[in-house]
């Protein structure tokens, strides 16, 4: 996965989320891999925006992504600490 091109295409998509809270996590299950991208509204459940996205990237990667919204929980977790835009558990 290239991440600055994954950077590149979140800041394409700057009016729908913001750019700068994003993560992509790589997981592997039963061989298979799968992204799962968290993201950042300014309020509310936006699914068409949340559909967009996930076209989008869908068009864009060579992989399937799913997209969802950042808990409460995972934002309070972040804190003050400087947020890894990409976590890969496939090999852990």
């Amino acid at each position: 996965i290239e991440k600055s091109y994954i950077a590149k295409l979140m800041e394409d998509l700057k009016e729908y989320l913001n750019p700068y809270i994003w993560q992509m996590e790589l997981n592997s299950y039963a061989g298979r891999d799968e992204a799962v991208l968290k993201v950042v509204f300014d309020k509310g459940e936006k699914t068409n925006e949340l559909n967009h996205i996930t076209a989008y990237l869908q068009k864009n990667l060579d992989f399937k992504v799913k997209t969802r919204i950042f808990t409460d929980d995972e934002l309070t977790g972040l804190g003050n600490s400087k947020l890894k835009n990409f976590i890969d558990n496939r090999n852990t």
